[in-house]
């Protein structure tokens, strides 16, 4: 099997050559909806119907739901196509996608500001790029500029530079890709270097994405090697998607939970006063309180509360980019390896060891059988869940690609109740 220089067949641009689906096709495959259809205007409504006529609305709510997340999909990967294809796509036309998929499926006020807040998004990424590419033409120049280090021109043999729609890619040998991954930690020599990782994604400062692949895997594994370009570019995009879809919702139902149900009462009125906007913010005002609370049942609710709600942030900020990269580069994650394989404690996506340590230190030595329960029982438990989940998904017919903007804005602890909507409504629709 050949593979070609990176430089010459990598682009994003070169991969999306098909035409764009058109929304013939779509309406097809998904009837439209009447009228503007919100979701949680139409549960309230239901809610005032007698009791006799609930039974109709659901099960007309249920089908209007299901072809709007569908739609939804379709709207965010016809507006992605649309990007890669031509990166400098205006944004009117960008909105006008999603103007057309709003009018034939019922978009809410709310979801069309979040359509248009991702096109924001990614034409401030696109400006970004296009002006660091304009203030250093000189490809050297540019990556020392990225990574903060200071290669020279000796090295420009062994660097690609590609200018993605909202991205670098920066194709270079094992020994470099190393450097750059450690920085000023790692110096690697020529004797040392056991650089195995293939790819990785990096962000500047300023916010700007660069994808960094490891070139000595062309010839050695070509199939990888390809794989990895896909699951790096995933994750630029995710650094888009997934913190602004997960940000517009609060506090999830499985981290409000213990508040809600717990007999100690008192500390209801704890949770209204730390309430924010985020999970992130909730959990830092968290760590303030329990540094500043003596040992006893308070501090004890507040440390399994933060060890909650920073699960909820690495399930839904990194677990989920890392499984839909994996996937979308081609690898088969299963329900019954990939703890073991990937996210288990001490092994590559290990993203709560840092706070299971935090706690423990906290807690004292009674809070390390809780913490392996919170952290790490219930954790493995939510992520083999959404695994076999997005399998599911796919062995009914569903592309990796549709699978992904599906699952985008849903967190992983509702992605099985998701997927068995969505297949039983799709099964009632196939059947008329």
């Amino acid at each position: 099997m050949t593979f070609e220089n990176p430089k010459k067949q990598t682009t994003p641009e070169d991969e999306n050559r098909k035409p764009i689906a058109d929304m013939d096709s779509i309406l097809e495959k998904i009837p439209p909806i009447e009228g503007v259809f919100s979701p949680e205007e139409e549960v309230k409504k239901i809610l005032s119907f007698p009791k006799e006529e609930r039974k109709r609305a659901l099960a007309e709510f249920r089908d209007k739901l299901t072809r709007q997340m569908e739609a939804w999909a379709q709207c965010n990967i016809i507006l992605e196509k649309s990007i890669e294809a031509n990166p400098d796509i205006p944004k009117n036309e960008l909105r006008k996608i999603v103007g057309k998929f709003a009018s034939e499926y019922g978009f809410p006020e709310n979801q069309i500001k979040t359509a248009e807040s991702i096109i924001d998004d990614y034409l401030k990424k696109r400006r970004g790029v296009l002006e660091m590419r304009e203030k250093y033409p000189n490809d050297i120049d540019l990556i020392n500029e990225l990574t903060g280090l200071r290669f020279g021109e000796k090295d420009r043999d062994d660097f690609d530079l590609v200018t993605g729609p909202m991205y670098f890619e920066i194709y270079c040998s094992e020994k470099n890709a190393a450097t750059i991954y450690y920085r000023d930690n790692y110096q690697p020599t020529d004797s040392e270097v056991n650089f195995k990782t293939l790819g990785f994604a990096c962000q500047t400062d300023g916010g700007l994405t660069f994808l960094v692949i490891n070139t000595d895997y062309v010839k050695s594994g070509p199939h990888d090697y390809s794989e990895t370009i896909h699951h790096e570019r995933q994750h630029a995009k995710d650094k888009i998607l997934i913190p602004k879809l997960f940000h517009k919702k609060g506090i999830g139902k499985d981290a409000r939970k213990k508040i809600d149900e717990d007999t100690r009462i008192p500390f209801k009125e704890l949770y209204k006063e730390l309430f924010g906007p985020t999970e992130r913010y909730y959990e830092q005002m968290m760590m303030k309180k329990i540094d500043m609370t003596p040992d006893g049942e308070e501090k004890d609710f507040l440390l399994g509360e933060v060890a909650r709600l920073t699960r909820e942030a690495a399930l839904n900020l990194l677990v989920k980019g890392e499984i839909f990269a994996k996937f979308k580069g081609g690898e088969i994650l299963h329900k019954s390896d990939v703890w073991d394989g990937y996210f288990a404690p001490h092994h590559s996506y290990d993203y709560l060891r840092g706070l299971r340590a935090c706690i423990e230190e906290k807690g004292g030595p009674a809070w390390k059988k809780r913490t392996e329960k919170i952290l790490i029982e219930e954790y493995r438990e939510i992520l083999e869940d959404a695994v076999a989940t997005f399998n599911r998904l796919l062995r009914n017919g569903y592309r990796t690609e549709e699978v992904i903007a599906i699952l985008t804005d849903k967190r992983l602890t509702e992605w099985p109740k998701t997927a068995e909507r969505m297949l039983k409504e799709k099964e009632k629709r196939e059947s008329k």
